[in-house]
């Protein structure tokens, strides 16, 4: 296309699933309630805050003043617990959360291959070892935001318990480290 300046006769096949009928009419729906749906994830992050704050091993996101989130998403950080152990204890309690953030900017190749790194970052790095989201959806009710503010409190009352100088895992269930 660069050379002759002339379209393919054919769309390639990745150019037709960028955005399907089907998302793109539940876009349209959720276009025309976006205020409510804004409303709904705003009150359920405000459980989230007040039900977490206050708790040493909890990292969770605030906002500033005058700005308002939409909360498309609530990344929390339980201190010592690794990510995948942490996505496995949801999962054990029926509860799906997502591991973002996999590495940290200077772990990245061209970071490293020319030298850009000057020094080391041990609280980004333990963080994108740390972080997980949580369900922030349409869908949720607010007994579903109940039932992972009791979850997120089972495993970090459970972490706090655990035997320290190991290493995060999972037995039975129950954080040790």
């Amino acid at each position: 296309e660069a050379v002759s300046a002339r379209s393919s006769e054919k769309i390639p096949s990745y150019e037709l699933t960028r955005f399907t009928n089907l998302q793109a009419a539940m876009a349209g729906y959720s276009f025309k309630k976006i205020e409510s749906i804004l409303n709904k994830r705003r009150h359920f992050a405000s459980l989230f805050c007040g039900a977490f704050r206050g708790n040493p091993l909890i990292e969770m996101p605030g906002e500033n003043e005058g700005v308002e989130h939409a909360w498309g998403r609530y990344p929390i950080r339980i201190r010592g617990i690794c990510k995948f152990d942490l996505q496995d204890l949801f999962l054990r309690r029926g509860i799906e959360v997502s591991t973002y953030y996999p590495y940290i900017c200077p772990d990245t190749y061209f970071v490293k291959e020319f030298g850009a790194n000057n020094g080391s970052y041990p609280n980004a790095t333990a963080a994108s070892k740390e972080t997980i989201l949580l369900p922030m959806h349409d869908f949720l009710r607010e007994k579903d935001i109940f039932f992972i503010i009791k979850a997120v409190k089972e495993i970090t009352k459970a972490s706090r318990l655990a035997p320290l100088g190991r290493e995060p895992s999972i037995v039975e269930g129950f954080i040790y480290k």
